[in-house]
């Protein structure tokens, strides 16, 4: 059964919520990151980088940082930026672009669920990443970005947002990036026992993104009990907040590699050990990989299908460990693809044409193309107790920080 309640958010005021709402601080390279600080005195981001004109930095993820963020969100509360509601509301959250919609609600879920192993993971954390994020939790008192949750679709629940979003919504707005964004304050009580109700009888949830935000939250509310070991369990640090969309609207693409040496191999040398695992097919022209445990490579301007030999293929490996266990690291030597600098990702969302731009790129010697994870497979990795390499997929809707916030 998962806990899944609602909270009173601090969110934008109506007209400004289309500057204060941005998307996560790590996506923006440092001269949009700039320009977006310079031209927009309201942007979320200006709480999370304070101080950025200032010639006098401070060491990042330090305390004293962290106390700078807060003093910096206290102040837009101040001035009058952010409301908060009365009321414990869920948030029905809808972003829509061209060629892709998702809806769900904004809620939040108990740090219990994520020990008991209600709430599914796929990915390992860093412990270190855990603590600067815990230490992050501890100070600014906010989760102003939810984790992203997904489920298996449920007719109970798809019924209520077909009934909430009929109605004129709280948020209207698209950004630059041509995002339509709509978001409902949903506080009749009687709906909200209803939505609750509903996610109580959904026996497993699964993490689709946000990791490390789940388990700094876990680790902060564990602590916080122990310091306290008369909690209710009603308190703020049992929960964090969440968006939960159903499974069938994730859209998932693959992440690509692409490394920057051959460990010392000649072109000829590197193809021959392929050889040992896969039938190597050269090809006139890039095509992405059309089933699983098949691989696309560029090399020296030209392009290889790789389909991996029947004998070394487990059924139970994604197509990322398939990689790194016959090529990234017995032959290439990269061991560790969170702090190897000789290696670098390319999302699949990009385009053929992007893509092949990236891997064609002269700081890189070989690129490996992959065939997505399915949401079957991500859910079967997480039932099964295991987990994938890091990066293993790009996974939408990418969330917006500042939207709703949940306070600590």
């Amino acid at each position: 059964m998962a806990v899944f309640r609602p909270f009173t958010a601090i969110r934008p005021v109506k007209d400004k919520v289309h500057l204060i709402a941005s998307r996560s601080f790590v996506t923006y390279r440092k001269q949009q990151l700039d320009f977006k600080l310079a031209t927009n005195p309201y942007s979320f981001i200006h709480i999370i980088h304070p101080g950025w004109n200032k010639p006098k930095k401070n060491k990042p993820n330090s305390a004293e940082k962290f106390k700078l963020v807060k003093e910096k969100f206290e102040d837009f509360y101040n001035k009058h930026y952010f409301i908060q509601d009365n009321i414990p509301s869920f948030y029905l959250y809808q972003q829509e672009t061209e060629n892709s919609r998702f809806i769900g609600f904004i809620g939040c879920n108990a740090i219990d669920d994520y020990f008991n192993n209600t709430i599914k993971k796929h990915e390992n954390t860093l412990i270190k990443r855990e603590e600067i994020f815990k230490n992050y939790l501890d100070i600014c008192e906010i989760n102003a970005e939810p984790v992203l949750i997904t489920y298996k679709d449920n007719e109970k629940i798809t019924t209520i947002i077909s009934q909430q979003s009929s109605m004129p919504p709280e948020y209207d707005f698209t950004t630059a990036d041509g995002v339509r964004h709509k978001l409902w304050v949903v506080s009749d009580k009687q709906t909200t026992k209803k939505i609750s109700n509903s996610f109580s009888k959904i026996d497993n949830l699964y993490i689709a993104d946000g990791h490390h935000r789940c388990a700094s939250s876990t680790l902060l509310g564990k602590e916080k009990r122990t310091k306290n070991s008369n909690y209710s369990g009603n308190e703020p640090f049992n929960f964090f907040m969440s968006y939960l969309v159903e499974e069938s609207q994730l859209k998932l693409w693959e992440y690509n590699r692409i490394v920057k040496d051959l460990n010392g191999l000649t072109e000829n040398q590197f193809l021959e050990k392929l050889t040992e695992s896969f039938i190597v097919q050269p090809t006139s022209y890039f095509n992405k990989p059309s089933k699983i445990n098949q691989f696309a490579l560029r090399l020296a301007n030209q392009w290889y299908t790789l389909n991996i030999k029947p004998n070394y293929c487990n059924t139970n490996q994604t197509d990322t460990e398939l990689l790194t266990e016959y090529i990234l690291s017995p032959i290439l030597g990269i061991k560790d693809l969170r702090t190897d600098k000789r290696i670098d990702f390319v999302p699949g969302k990009l385009t053929e044409k992007e893509i092949e731009e990236k891997i064609k790129s002269e700081k890189f010697t070989a690129g490996f193309v992959l065939y997505p994870t399915s949401i079957q497979q991500l859910k079967s990795i997480a039932d099964n107790g295991l987990t994938m390499p890091p990066k293993s997929t790009w996974i939408e809707p990418k969330l917006r920080s500042g939207l709703t916030i949940y306070k600590l």
